[in-house]
């Protein structure tokens, strides 16, 4: 049976969306349920990025500034033993310096570039309450085999801390700033995997990129683009499986491939899948050219499998107290204390106390669910090590099944 075709009028529908703009937006989120529908909306916004005026308004425009004396607080954020490589220390050459970290894949396309090599991207990325952002930020291309971003970017509120993942520390090597030709070595424990584009490129193609989070004085502008991930310079040589075809990998990244990747990847930063060891990862990611791989899928060879390994289920809970936000990861699989811990970080960061026995928290399966369709939580040690069981039964049967998001309001007992 065909679909009932819309009876009203067009000029209804204008007239709703710009006197109840609010209501509007309600009524496309309960239609994003249908995949196809989300993904032409972010469609637009990566073709037309000027019309997302809030978003990208002259404020996001950003001159670094000087170089301050002590490094950004780190990062916190879910990770897992993917992202962990092998490190190389002290002063590394072009030909030494530690591999990208995995995932990354870019599809290069040439911009107007300042004098100083210098010009602007827009950045595609998620907030705490999963909507979607775009910011303007400064970048240039390096002859580095990685990418980096400014922590200050995260510090300014320019891009969520909810996209950051941390990794294993390790130290890396980066051009020296203001000493052309010179490097650096740096430590870095936080990746960030964003979906860009030039501003003044003529082409539709974006990238997708994942970035070490540096200091800010390491820095005199807010984006490094490794050689690799801008589509210049030699890639790291690999053996190439058999089954390998240089045709494999001959598309280049359209708009709807960066939508479709970054949909998966919102799923897949709260639903982990089995992954291999992180020199295996690097060689696959070796075995497909970065500069042209399609982001729609990163194959697996099937001797990887074989070993059993179990998915561990996660859950991304957008929280609020009073007017902060925060987003917190959750495995399904984990104890109570690992949930602890994270709240704790969370709520040191921003610098708010934390008792846990004077705290609670509705979880809430939609944004604004009654408190009839919530589910509270005491934090209590006790009480919550007795009622984790139930808790984690009631996050599965009512997370969100196409993004496994959560909600969760914070109350602190008055004494």
């Amino acid at each position: 049976m065909g679909s009932r075709a819309p009876t009203i009028k067009r000029s209804y529908l204008e007239r709703f969306v710009t006197d109840f703009k609010d209501k509007a937006v309600e009524i496309l989120l309960r239609c994003c349920n249908d995949q196809e529908i989300e993904r032409e909306i972010l469609h637009i916004l990566l073709e037309n990025p000027a019309s997302t005026s809030d978003n990208t308004d002259a404020s996001n425009k950003h001159v670094p500034p000087a170089a301050k004396k002590s490094p950004s607080s780190q990062r916190t954020g879910s990770f897992s033993s993917s992202h962990r490589r092998q490190t190389s220390h002290g002063h590394m050459g072009p030909n030494g310096e530690p591999p990208s970290p995995p995932k990354s894949r870019s599809n290069h396309s040439k911009s107007l570039v300042g004098k100083d090599g210098a010009e602007t991207i827009i950045i595609l990325s998620s907030t705490e309450d999963d909507d979607i952002k775009t910011s303007i930020v400064s970048m240039k291309r390096a002859q580095t085999e990685y990418s980096v971003i400014s922590e200050h970017i995260f510090d300014e509120g320019r891009i969520a801390e909810s996209n950051v993942e941390e990794i294993e520390e390790e130290r890396i090597t980066i051009p020296r700033r203001g000493a052309l030709g010179s490097f650096v070595n740096v430590k870095v424990s936080s990746i960030v995997e964003l979906t860009w584009r030039p501003t003044k490129s003529k082409s539709k193609a974006s990238h997708c990129t994942v970035f070490y989070l540096v200091p800010q004085e390491f820095l005199d502008i807010d984006v490094l683009i490794g050689s690799l991930d801008s589509g210049e310079g030699q890639a790291l040589t690999f053996q190439e499986d058999e089954s390998f075809h240089r045709s494999d990998n001959a598309g280049r990244l359209q708009p709807e491939d960066i939508v479709n990747n970054f949909l998966r990847n919102q799923q897949e930063h709260v639903s982990a899948a089995p992954r291999s060891a992180p020199a295996t990862r690097v060689k696959q990611r070796g075995e497909a050219s970065r500069t042209s791989q399609p982001v729609t899928a990163e194959p697996e060879p099937s001797t990887q499998n074989t070993e059993p390994t179990g998915a561990s289920e996660k859950v991304r809970i957008s929280c609020r107290l009073g007017l902060t936000t925060f987003g917190i990861r959750l495995d399904l699989d984990a104890h109570s204390e690992a949930f602890i811990d994270s709240v704790q970080k969370e709520f040191k960061k921003r610098k708010l106390t934390f008792v846990q026995a004077d705290t609670g928290i509705w979880l809430k399966p939609e944004k604004e669910a009654s408190d009839e369709d919530s589910h509270y939580v005491s934090l209590d040690e006790d009480d919550l090590e007795e009622n984790w069981t139930g808790i984690i039964q009631w996050l599965k049967e009512n997370k969100q099944a196409n993004s496994n998001v959560m909600y969760g309001v914070f109350q602190l007992d008055a004494d």
